[in-house]
């Protein structure tokens, strides 16, 4: 079953139509009488023009792929989704002095209820939480009903999932047990430059740097946790006005992608349920259009709401001229930056996209890791929108390499494996079906290249890429001719909405400059390290402070040695882990 709202496949009992409707509330699931949206003709017409470009994908190079034990601890996206959230109604914020309150909050949350975890973090501001996790959402309403507001007439008497744990002379701290569940993890704060320079000199390859960058960079479950807590208190206190909202993480917060600290986008769908056509009983309701007037509107109202209302939230801004009107706002208490949209399920069926990718090969997400962090320390990509290329860019243009690579397959592949149960359809009528679970992949890959290969490979294939003629595709797997109305940038076809290019905004200018930036990084991997204290990644990234060689001085340096040696086989008959070799790609 999806976790979604969305088309069902499963038979109605009380109908003969083949097609139901999948409802998901708080409670669980539960299945409509019938199923009655009727779908639009525009609709019908692009999910046939879908399958019509799987009918090819037979020629597709694929063969049944045996037992793999990795793939069947695969966890899908729909599973993971209510994993977390179930997480998150079970759990609370409790903010303390220090750490060392730690074992005194597990000794009063003893008193009336059974403790599963605790996990401490501190937020940029040098405040101190832990996250505690219950046994049971009893337990956390159990343990909520001891709690109290401070009777001050300037204070809002708001409950919720975060609170504070005050001291009280007339508590005595008992013996406890010598080993408490109680982890200290970093949720928010990001590893420094010394520590990063210092963690990856000592890597014995540049295939090992990437995998340990990825590691020490990607998001931990503390950070995880805090996101769909963030969600969960949204839930909570609109949950009075709208029922049946729900708020679902969607981007790197969920698609394997995020790193420390990533900021949080959150879709918010106002009524998650569906009509029940047997009731007689109906709520009277405010009339709504879903017109941008309308909708700006409501989200003015939501926004003051969560200023005014909401504990830890600070920094409201409105950005309703946007495509996507958002609300960004700061979370004080999960040291978090967060942009809040409405009803754009799309978003969310794309970070399982690339959830899936990223769960096919071991490889992908190193990769990408390291190309976005390569990107960032050229100055490539920024935080604030512009002609340059956004990360999400940068991910799809590392998948469609692996593609190229023959590392993973293209999306039609993935539609034409899906089965009934795969099938989704967004209330705007985009077709988001495709396989959801990796272990029905009958899909083997042929390339067996180290990461640093591919790094290299990655860099040497976009440095020769011709962005003014051709584009890229996801769903072919291959380069395509650009359309003649198509921006003289970039052009990266929307996987999921192939009408749009996701590279619309990257100028010819920045382009060219990424064009150069690959060419320049193809030639960094040919350093020696006896040489050079900054060797492989460390050479990449030149916004990493450390280390006795500045990085610009590096990169001088290495193209130096590379003119110097132009014509010999110095660089080429370097040890397999310091060195790329060339290689012939496959077309």
């Amino acid at each position: 079953m999806s976790l979604f709202m969305c088309v069902c496949v499963n038979f109605c009992r009380s109908t003969n139509n083949p097609y139901s409707k999948l409802i998901m509330n708080k409670t669980g699931f539960r299945l409509c009488s019938k199923f009655y949206r009727t779908f639009t003709t525009s609709a019908c017409q692009r999910r046939n023009s879908r399958k019509a470009n799987t009918e090819n994908v037979e020629n597709l190079p694929h063969v049944p792929l045996k037992n793999n034990n990795k793939k069947s601890r695969f966890k899908m996206f729909d599973n993971f989704l209510e994993e977390k959230k179930a997480q998150a109604n079970r759990s609370i914020i409790v903010q303390v002095l220090s750490q060392k309150s730690g074992s005194e909050l597990y000794q009063y949350c003893l008193g009336t209820c059974k403790v599963r975890n605790m996990y401490h973090y501190s937020t940029h501001h040098s405040e101190h939480f832990y996250l505690v996790e219950l046994a049971s959402i009893n337990d956390k309403s159990t343990l909520l009903s001891k709690a109290t507001h401070c009777n001050r007439d300037e204070l809002l008497p708001t409950s919720g999932n975060i609170l504070w744990f005050r001291n009280l002379n007339s508590e005595k701290v008992k013996q406890l047990p010598t080993k408490l569940p109680i982890t200290r993890l970093f949720a928010t704060n990001q590893i420094s430059d010394d520590q990063m320079v210092k963690q990856l000199s000592t890597a014995n390859s540049i295939s090992d740097q990437m995998t340990l960058y990825h590691k020490l960079v990607k998001l931990n479950d503390i950070g995880v946790r805090l996101r769909f807590l963030t969600a969960q208190q949204f839930e909570f206190y609109f949950s009075g006005f709208f029922p049946n909202v729900m708020a679902f993480p969607f981007g790197s917060s969920v698609n394997g992608f995020g790193k420390m600290g990533c900021d949080l986008d959150l879709v918010a769908i106002l009524d998650a349920s569906t009509e029940n056509l047997n009731s007689r009983l109906v709520y009277h309701s405010k009339s709504f259009s879903k017109e941008k007037f309308h909708s700006r509107k409501l989200m003015d109202l939501i926004a003051t709401s969560m200023e005014q209302v909401i504990p830890g939230i600070s920094n409201v801004k409105r950005i309703f001229q946007a495509k996507v009107p958002i609300i960004k706002f700061d979370h004080r208490y999960a040291g978090l930056e967060c942009d809040l949209s409405m009803s754009q399920m799309t978003a969310v069926y794309m970070s399982e996209l690339l959830y899936i990718y990223g769960a096919i090969d071991p490889r992908v997400k190193p990769l990408a890791f390291t190309v976005r962090k390569w990107a960032q320390s050229q100055q490539l990509t920024k935080n604030t929108p512009g002609p340059w290329i956004t990360n999400f860019s940068l991910i799809l243009l590392v998948i469609f390499y692996l593609q190229h690579a023959q590392i993973l397959p293209p999306l039609q592949y993935l539609i034409a494996t899906a089965t009934k149960e795969d099938t989704r359809v967004t209330d705007s009528c985009v077709n988001c079906t495709f396989v959801r679970n990796v272990n029905n992949l009958e899909w083997r890959i042929k390339n067996a290249e180290s990461l640093h290969d591919l790094l290299q490979g990655f860099f040497q294939y976009y440095s020769n890429f011709n962005f003014g003629l051709k584009g890229i595709s996801l769903e072919v797997g291959h380069e395509i001719a650009k359309p003649d109305n198509s921006s003289p940038g970039m052009y990266i076809k929307n996987p999921l909405e192939p009408w749009l290019n996701v590279s619309k905004n990257v100028s010819v200018d920045q382009v060219e400059r990424l064009r150069s930036a690959f060419k320049l990084a193809s030639q960094i991997f040919h350093v020696n390290r006896e040489n050079h204290q900054r060797w492989g990644l460390l050479a990449l990234f030149t916004d990493l402070k450390g280390g006795k060689d500045s990085s610009v001085d590096c990169i001088h340096n290495i193209l130096q040695e590379n003119d110097d040696n132009e014509g010999d086989e110095s660089i080429t008959s370097e040890p397999e882990d310091l060195a790329f070799k060339s290689r012939a790609r496959p077309r």
